[in-house]
């Protein structure tokens, strides 16, 4: 079984770092929460893996299934099919 991701905070480094369970490196490292969650998220997704999400403590804040980030991907492209269709639509009536 493949390993999950965890988002964590490493006070040290002042960054917010994406790292694979079991790993001794990080897979990646941004000052950014949102940039880290991002790819924390994408990681998670192509592996097919759970995302752990933590504080800047360390504590563990939630948990991102595997399937809740491929459903979250298919909303998001569902949603911009929906508003390409009604642009083309609003441009036909025209």
């Amino acid at each position: 079984m493949s390993e999950n991701y965890h988002l964590t905070y490493s006070a040290e480094n002042q960054q917010w770092t994406v790292k694979k369970e079991g790993g001794s490196r990080p897979s990646d490292q941004f000052e950014s929460h949102s940039k880290a969650l991002k790819r924390a998220r994408e990681l998670a997704r192509n592996n097919s893996v759970n995302l752990i999400l933590h504080d800047e403590d360390g504590k563990i804040t939630g948990t991102e299934t595997a399937e809740d980030l491929e459903s979250t991907v298919m909303s998001r492209l569902a949603d911009k099919a929906e508003g390409a269709i009604k642009t083309v639509t609003g441009a036909l009536k025209r």
